[in-house]
């Protein structure tokens, strides 16, 4: 063997050890990691994930919160004359669908003239109308109280 192929062996020598440790050390870690990973599944106990359990408990008693909740809404939420228009004379006039626009006075006794569904009543202070009891009617005003809400009607002159 001359000098040059010594050479050249002693290279490819080197090289593959170098390959050797460089594999040997890769699988060494691998063995590593993976020993860590079964340790750790094994001292694991399964279905205790805390984070989780937790997070389970929050969603639970926010739920459990929301469905004991109990709205109350001021006005019926069914009448149909809050979200349908109605074409006719009697359409988005008044409050409640009750439209008061005539007072006058008998004897000393004021009576209002007040429509209800394209129909005209006759009301006095104690009458009934759409569900709804006049308490008060003067020359300026007419007041109406329908479920626990207070209807006011302003009949007066703007200036």
């Amino acid at each position: 063997m001359n000098l040059r192929e010594k050479f050249l062996w002693n290279i490819a020598l080197i090289v593959s050890i170098i390959i050797i440790l460089w594999n040997g050390w890769t699988l060494f870690s691998q063995h590593q990691r993976a020993s860590r990973a079964i340790k750790a599944y094994q001292n694991e106990d399964v279905g205790t994930d805390k984070k989780l359990e937790d997070m389970v408990k929050t969603l639970e008693k926010s739920l459990k919160k929301r469905q004991e909740l109990v709205f109350r809404p001021k006005a019926n939420p069914l009448e149909l004359t809050r979200v349908v228009s109605v074409d006719g004379l009697s359409s988005n006039k008044g409050q409640k669908g009750i439209n008061c626009n005539t007072v006058w006075s008998v004897q000393d006794e004021y009576q209002a003239l007040c429509t209800y569904r394209e129909k005209r009543y006759t009301v006095a202070v104690g009458d009934s109308i759409a569900g709804g009891i006049v308490n008060f009617i003067s020359q300026k005003k007419v007041i109406i109280k329908k479920d626990d809400e207070i209807i006011e009607f302003d009949l007066g002159l703007k200036q």
